[in-house]
């Protein structure tokens, strides 16, 4: 045998031994595993192993599930779900929600953060919205279990809270007419132009309405103040029938023919209705002006509650004759000078109904008085020389003018805080017409 094929044969050999070696170091690897895992038992996860913030790391599959188990335990016992609605919560029931562990550990991977699988129970889910004053069919309910599951899936130990209004869905319910408001006038100078300029209106979602700036923005720089009062009115008492809240508004000093007692909106240079959408929806005003009919319409997706006006305490003010004695009159004779007018006081209320007609929450709006514009009678100061002090009068002689009015005004604050005290002064002047008559002489001169 050559020296070359020798050495050939050598190198052969060489390759089979190395072979074999390697062989026989796998196989003994893969017995020993085999045997360990035998002797140890099953197989743990790997450093950095964690799901919903626990580390399972060394952990078998069983200790992995086991130590989930305390953990979810843990979680439910220092943990609350909130859903809340319109100043109204409910906690969410532990029971809504059920945790997969058996799944989420079979899927877990080494050295991956993972967090529970989650799901919630339909159920208990459903009872929890039901019981907050809101319509289902308006919530994007898949989109709330979806962040639900989502923030329990870490176990965090922190109370979690989740506000309906997020998850409305906007353009779930078809509109329809909210609230209804109708007057009847002769004054129609100004009132078509306002009426065509705000017809179709939106008032989006949390937004406020300013009738001054309206009106402004759509270029009536020059404005009827008798028309703008009459449609900021009969656009009150619509808003009245929502939830939307009044930021501005006010009276005149004499209530108007063309409105209900409180239900006056005074609308001027200085004075403006001011009022907003407290919901997260947008509504259109809209408008019907047939002969003196006026109709406000206010058309949106249907409210959660229906709300009603209601008006107590309603008093009519008789006024007061005041005698003023002139030497401008002839004596035995007399005019008037003011005739006067009536004052009103009432308490106007808004009422919160449920869905099935029960009664939520009863608020007070507003509290509107006129004083009464008090007749003002002209007598000869002959007339007062010779009859004195009349009974039933009250002399005021010493008295200015000026003083006398402050009087009177005292007396009619009084009236308002004592329903007795105003009830005295109706039937008196009902029937002794003498009696709450006040004297004065003219300059406020004996």
């Amino acid at each position: 045998m050559s020296v070359q094929q020798q050495t050939k044969l050598n190198y052969g050999k060489t390759l089979i031994l190395l072979g074999s070696s390697l062989f026989g170091v796998l196989l003994f690897t893969m017995v020993a595993s085999f045997i360990l895992q035998l002797i140890v038992g099953e197989e743990t996860f790997q450093e950095n192993t964690i799901i919903a913030s626990t580390s399972i790391a060394g952990l078998t599959t069983e200790s992995a599930r086991a130590v989930l188990e305390e953990e979810v335990e843990l979680w439910r016992q220092g943990t609350t779900v909130t859903l809340e609605y319109a100043e109204h919560e409910v906690i969410l029931s532990h029971q809504a929600i059920d945790f997969n562990i058996v799944e989420s550990v079979s899927l877990a991977e080494d050295a991956a953060t993972k967090g529970l699988i989650a799901k919630i129970n339909e159920s208990y889910f459903l009872e929890a919205v039901e019981a907050l004053p809101v319509q289902l069919e308006t919530i994007d309910t898949r989109q709330l279990i979806a962040d639900i599951t989502e923030q329990v899936a870490h176990l965090q130990l922190k109370n979690l809270s989740f506000n309906l209004k997020e998850y409305k869905i906007h353009s779930a319910l078809a509109p329809e007419t909210v609230a209804t408001a109708t007057i009847e006038t002769d004054i129609f100078e100004g009132i078509h132009q306002i009426v065509t300029v705000l017809d179709g209106y939106s008032i989006e979602g949390e937004q406020s309405f300013s009738m001054n700036r309206v009106l402004t923005e759509m270029g009536m720089t020059e404005q009827n103040d008798t028309a703008r009062s009459i449609v900021a009115s009969v656009l009150y008492e619509a808003v009245l029938q929502t939830d939307f809240d009044v930021i501005e508004r006010s009276i005149g000093n004499e209530k108007p023919e063309y409105t209900k007692v409180g239900f006056d909106v005074l609308v001027d240079e200085d004075d403006d209705f001011v009022f907003v959408n407290t919901t997260l929806n947008t509504y259109t005003l809209n408008f019907e002006l047939e002969a003196n009919r006026l109709v406000i319409m206010i058309k949106g997706p249907p409210l959660e509650h229906t709300y009603e006006t209601e008006l107590e305490n309603e008093k009519t003010i008789h006024p007061r004759t005041i005698l003023q004695y002139s030497a401008k009159v002839q004596k035995g004779s007399s005019r008037t000078v003011v005739e006067g007018s009536d004052g009103y006081f009432v308490s106007v209320y808004r009422k919160k109904i449920d869905r099935n007609g029960s009664l939520i929450e009863r608020e007070l709006v507003t509290e509107d008085f006129y004083r009464p514009i008090h007749r003002v009678v002209e007598r000869s100061l002959l007339d007062q020389e010779v009859s004195g002090s009349s009974p039933g009068l009250t002399n005021t002689n010493e008295q200015s003018d000026d003083q006398s009015e402050e009087s009177l005004e005292s007396e009619e604050s009084q009236d308002i805080d004592q329903d007795s005290d105003l009830e005295t002064i109706v039937e008196n002047d009902e029937t002794e017409p003498v009696k709450g008559e006040e004297e004065v002489n003219e300059d406020g001169q004996d």
